[in-house]
């Protein structure tokens, strides 16, 4: 991580953390706590800069959002670009995604879903009472997660990975190689769980916050089954 990141806030872990650890949450950094007034991936490492590491690098697996956090700083300096402008172009555009960003509340996004949740703002209380989640999420997202997007467009995501219109089949594959046990009988490569259900496999990620979530899953067997069948 030292190479791409200089000014690492964990010095004594710069030459030990590989992104290989950050991809796989194999880093020993923990989740920060998200924060609806920050807009920059620099703010959410420096706040998070306080956690310790919890653990050697490499010796275990625990899920880190701050990882995924340093994951994005990294990007912005070996771009030259913010990561959320380097996602826009390099994922969002790639696939074809030309109904998912970055909400921002300073611009207008249409048809943009709004979730309810009876947390009460500022607080872990529920009062019973259902409000919009809007004071609660995140401003902007992060590499930890928060962008927003329609079923179609994670669709047009998922055919981009299989036809190799983002990455080539090597590196897709080795993102979808077991690199940890997250548990329960799943895996972790880098980025994606790796799980199966009736012996079939299949790849993916889920994620929530108050008042929504999401569930997204690439089944390659059956997808190449259907492809080449009809």
């Amino acid at each position: 991580v030292g190479k791409f990141y200089p000014e690492f806030p964990w010095p004594e872990y710069a030459d030990k953390i590989t992104i290989s650890h950050l991809l796989s949450h194999r880093s020993g950094l923990g989740n920060y706590s998200f924060s609806h007034g920050r807009t920059s991936v620099e703010g959410i490492v420096d706040n998070a800069s306080t956690e310790p590491v919890s653990f050697e690098p490499g010796s275990t697996m625990g899920y880190s959002n701050t990882g995924y956090a340093v994951l994005g700083i990294i990007i912005e300096r070996v771009s030259g670009v913010s990561y959320f402008d380097y996602i826009r172009e390099n994922v969002f555009r790639k696939a074809g995604m030309d109904r998912s960003g970055f909400y921002s509340s300073n611009e207008v996004t249409d048809n943009m879903a709004v979730g309810y949740t009876t947390r009460v703002p500022g607080t872990s209380d529920r009062d019973g009472s259902r409000v919009p989640n809007s004071d609660i999420i995140e401003l902007m997202g992060s590499p930890g997660g928060g962008a927003y997007s329609t079923a179609k467009d994670m669709m047009a995501f998922s055919n981009a990975l299989m036809e190799d219109d983002l990455l080539d089949s090597e590196t897709r594959n080795r993102l979808w190689s077991p690199s940890a046990t997250s548990g329960r009988g799943a895996s972790y490569g880098f980025g994606f769980g790796l799980s199966s259900r009736d012996g079939i496999t299949y790849i993916g990620h889920n994620g929530g916050g108050p008042g929504i979530g999401a569930d997204f899953k690439i089944f390659p067997d059956l997808l190449f089954f259907f492809t080449k069948s009809y």
